[in-house]
């Protein structure tokens, strides 16, 4: 994927903030080096990542932004440097649903990949009464890639995000023993359809609330966008892994406290219940894929 070069960050924002009033024509913008190698910004309620979010907005017109939140700052190190990384799962250690290992190689991941999503594809087609609904997971595979990745049942080549702020720190908060979460602030183009393709960008775009069908809840819930690396030759190479981290997205991060202080009396962390939803069709639909993952 294409990296955006330079942006208006949380670093910029650090010194807006001290002089809010002042007139900005053509604002200082952060490389992506420095943006990503950079500590998060430290900040204490909702309302005030909100104007945060706000202003880096307004400074950064020719994205969409959107968010993840995550329990803390994901990071890569060599001997050079440290630097947040965003990932897509497929290329983690662990799997997303056990947290225990899913395979000695990338190859093996793919290949478990490959074995869900023929497994996904058999399901709706023989054991979902609405297939009609859901008939364009035939043609396009990362619609089956975003089911299998949404719904944690092993990894794929693409990445979770919001476009919900609320949602995003809520993620970041349940179930988080640290002291802070981290919101990650990712730049992406328009949107233009369910899926939005960019060829000059290299990057492919989800809407899950319009590719899956009514029975799956939690993608309605969480406002869900899956997004990932196109075209998907080479997903395979290793050494090639940095053109698949949405790092070189990265428009901002936050750190958040893990605190009933963070919210307000209109904004409370959306309870896990309806974040997962017990009773959603899909889960179900889905509950023999989850066995050896």
């Amino acid at each position: 994927m294409k990296k955006i070069e330079t942006a208006f960050s949380h670093l910029e924002y650090a010194k807006w903030a001290l002089l809010p009033n002042s007139p900005v024509a053509n604002p200082n913008h952060s490389k992506n080096l420095l943006i990503t190698q950079s500590k998060p910004m430290k900040i204490g309620t909702f309302n005030e990542l909100v104007q945060a979010v706000a202003v880096i907005s307004n400074f950064n017109r020719d994205y969409t932004i959107f968010y993840r939140g995550v329990h803390f700052d994901y990071q890569f190190k060599n001997k050079n440097s440290t630097r947040s990384t965003l990932l897509p799962s497929i290329y983690w250690k662990k799997s997303i649903a056990s947290q225990k290992s899913i395979g000695v190689s990338l190859d093996e991941n793919f290949n478990i990949l490959s074995q869900k999503t023929i497994a996904l594809l058999s399901l709706i087609r023989n054991g979902y009464a609405g297939y009609k609904t859901f008939k364009n997971a035939i043609n396009f595979q990362e619609i089956l890639w975003s089911i299998l990745q949404h719904y944690q049942v092993c990894g794929t080549p693409l990445l979770d995000m919001t476009h919900s702020l609320h949602v995003a720190c809520s993620f970041a908060y349940h179930m988080n023993k640290n002291n802070s979460g981290i919101i990650y602030l990712i730049g992406m183009p328009y949107i233009h359809g369910p899926i939005s393709y960019y060829v000059n960008e290299e990057l492919v775009n989800l809407r899950l609330l319009n590719i899956c069908p009514p029975i799956a809840q939690r993608p309605f819930i969480q406002e869900g966008y899956l997004a990932g690396h196109f075209p998907y030759n080479g997903l395979l190479k290793q050494k090639a892994q940095a053109k698949f981290d949405f790092s070189s997205r990265l428009i901002a991060k936050f750190e958040i406290p893990i605190s009933e202080t963070f919210w307000n009396q209109d904004f409370k962390p959306i309870p896990n219940e309806m974040l997962f939803p017990e009773n959603d069709e899909m889960k179900e639909l889905l509950k023999s894929l989850y066995k050896n993952v």
